[in-house]
């Protein structure tokens, strides 16, 4: 048991008891003090929904004649379809003569192979050449090459 100055007997429980009615009713103040700011400032723990509000249709910003009616806009110049329509023309011939020439750099290197059997390091020489224009002839003899390749021109 603990006395208090004015001599009354106080246990323990009744001391702790006391705190938590003490701190129960700090809570509930807090509570009641951030509801009252809540309602005032609608602040964000509030919830808000949006909602829709719908309005009349705009005016059209334009030139109206004497009853009210929207005037179509009048073009000052009149219109030439000729003149703005152009042709493009694509143009692979470049592409097509570099392939021609390739070819031709290939059959021309496999007769040169098959004509010099007598000298293994010259038809070894050819043979590298040949593997190189055969790798170039690959790259470059297909769609997507022609695509990337074509010169277009427009009249």
């Amino acid at each position: 048991m603990i006395t208090i100055s004015n001599h009354t007997p106080v246990s323990a429980a009744d001391i702790q008891n006391k705190k938590i009615e003490e701190a129960k009713a700090e809570k509930k103040a807090e509570e009641e003090k951030q509801m009252n700011q809540a309602e005032d400032s609608k602040s964000p723990k509030r919830l808000t929904r949006d909602t829709y509000t719908p309005e009349e249709e705009p005016l059209c910003a334009g030139l109206y004649d004497k009853d009210g009616k929207l005037d179509p806009p009048k073009s000052s110049a009149p219109a030439k379809k000729s003149a703005e329509e152009k042709k493009c023309i694509a143009n692979t011939d470049e592409v097509d003569r570099e392939i021609e020439k390739l070819k031709k750099k290939k059959a021309q290197l496999k007769q040169e192979i098959a004509q010099t059997k007598d000298d293994p390091d010259k038809q070894e020489n050819l043979k590298k050449q040949l593997s190189q224009v055969e790798e170039e002839l690959k790259r470059k003899d297909n769609d997507t090459y022609r695509r990337q390749h074509t010169k277009f021109t427009y009249e």
